[in-house]
């Protein structure tokens, strides 16, 4: 029995020292615990079941000043909506929480942004009994990120109202694009954009028509390319031109055989002001060439006889003299005058003597060479130009072979007729230096050959009979 009492003392002598040392060791826990939320940087908080303050410890509670009790409920200022939810289903759950964020100002006003961590507590028979929980201030760290975030939302904002505003622009842009070549495919005229070398870059269909090209064909390749051989040189001369002048046109016939208006507008870069292109117009003039040329026509041919009439001949014995007397050389005139002529008009009819006047015409051409010039005068006068004549007998040839033609009947509808013609010739510079001296020398010269007979030719002698120029 005193034994079993023994081993009873010592059991409860062994309990009291294993729970001195695990008290000691508790209470040097604490005192360390103590030391370390005294010293610590966080704030260090403990709340009972009912959400009242019990201690704060740390660095941060003395810069805060808090205090126990309720003071979370007017001290915390604001929860983020992001963290609300989250915290309110672990407090209800009483589960943990972790990096909640709370808004607190301290005595002097200052909001001051925590990240809080809690850990639910509970007592010896497993009741609850409060939060545990560390807070630490980022509000160096939280401002920085809101300045950070309303800077990237700002420019956000600005790049969002940059891209629209950029794609207004492009979509402007490209409806102005799609308008200006919806006008250009459709405008009456041929238009071509160039580089600064002449090639082509872009072209309408109207100048495909006009210049007789496919696009294909056209673009990268020079636009005096739709230049007629034979007027290009000039063409391209101009164009050549064009950096001492903004703008230039010209017109040439197109090797599709029409005649084209062009007008180009020279395009500058920018930077150094050195020519960067052109915009190439071309307009159809054929029409307007073409009554250009029918109205010359009328005012310098005779509509009968299809032959220059006197205000062409004048104009054309004006060249020829220049150019004799240029190159030191001799050109004749012949004045023609029809014999037996108005017999005829008379007794067959006007209709009779027209067509009496245009076989004549024909047979004037016929017996000449391109380089010389009939023109009918009026009436049934005609005359002849010899540019270039090396002797007399050249002259006095052609007028024989003329009175040998004009002397072949003549087939009409109403039957065959014969004249003839009396001419005179006159050389220059023998018999004037004038064409108007030397057309009137020629015509008294045919008056001379009247005289004599009609159907013959005579010289201008300088002194010609008077003669009545009836025939």
């Amino acid at each position: 029995m005193a034994l079993y009492y023994q081993w009873v003392m010592l059991a409860v002598a062994l309990m009291g020292l294993l729970l001195g040392a695990i008290t000691g060791t508790r209470d040097q826990a604490l005192e360390r615990f103590r030391d370390l939320s005294r010293i610590s940087n966080d704030l260090l908080w403990d709340t009972n079941a009912d959400g009242r303050v019990t201690q704060l410890s740390g660095k941060l509670a003395w810069e805060l000043a808090p205090g126990t009790g309720l003071w979370w409920r007017t001290s915390v200022q604001t929860i983020p909506v992001a963290y609300r939810k989250p915290l309110s289903a672990a407090l209800r759950a009483r589960r943990p929480f972790r990096e909640s964020l709370f808004g607190v100002r301290n005595d002097a006003g200052q909001l001051r942004w925590l990240r809080v961590n809690g850990l639910p507590c509970w007592d010896e028979l497993g009741r609850f009994a409060g939060y545990r929980g560390t807070a630490t201030d980022i509000t160096t760290q939280y401002v920085a990120e809101r300045v950070l975030t309303d800077y990237a939302e700002q420019l956000r904002r600005e790049v969002a109202a940059q891209t629209a505003e950029l794609r207004r622009v492009n979509h402007d842009l490209a409806f102005g694009e799609r308008r200006y070549r919806t006008m250009l495919a459709t405008a009456p005229v041929g238009v071509a954009e160039v580089d600064a070398a002449g090639r082509c870059q872009y072209v309408n269909f109207p100048w495909c028509v006009l210049t007789g090209q496919a696009a294909t064909a056209a673009l990268g390749h020079s636009w005096l390319d739709c230049v007629h051989p034979d007027q290009r040189a000039e063409v391209e001369r101009r164009w050549r031109n064009r950096a001492n002048q903004r703008a230039g046109d010209s017109e040439f016939q197109s090797p599709a055989h029409r005649w084209l208006s062009v007008y180009w507008s020279t395009l500058y870069d920018d930077d150094d002001d050195a020519v960067a292109g052109a915009i190439v117009i071309l307009n159809d003039i054929t029409d307007r060439r073409r009554r250009e040329q029918e109205h010359w026509e009328l005012a310098h041919f005779d509509p009968l006889t299809r032959l220059p009439n006197r205000t062409l001949f004048w104009d054309r014995l004006e060249q020829v003299l220049r150019l004799a007397s240029r190159q030191q050389h001799t050109a004749a005139v012949l004045w023609l005058d029809l014999d037996g002529f108005k017999a005829i008009n008379d007794t067959l009819g006007h209709a009779a003597g027209d067509e009496l006047l245009r076989q004549v015409g024909q047979r004037l051409q016929a017996s000449l060479r391109e380089s010389d010039t009939a023109a009918r005068l009026g009436g049934d006068e005609f005359a002849v130009v010899l540019a270039t004549i090396a002797a007399t007998r050249d002259a006095t040839g052609v007028a024989q072979k003329i009175i040998e033609q004009i002397h072949q009947p003549f087939i009409l509808p109403q039957g065959p007729v014969r004249v003839s013609t009396s001419i005179g010739i006159a050389f220059y510079p023998d018999h004037a230096t004038t064409a108007s001296e030397l057309a009137h020398h020629a015509d008294l010269a045919m008056y001379a050959a009247k005289q004599a007979g009609k159907n013959g030719w005579r010289l201008w002698n300088g002194a010609p009979e008077s003669a009545d120029p009836a025939s």
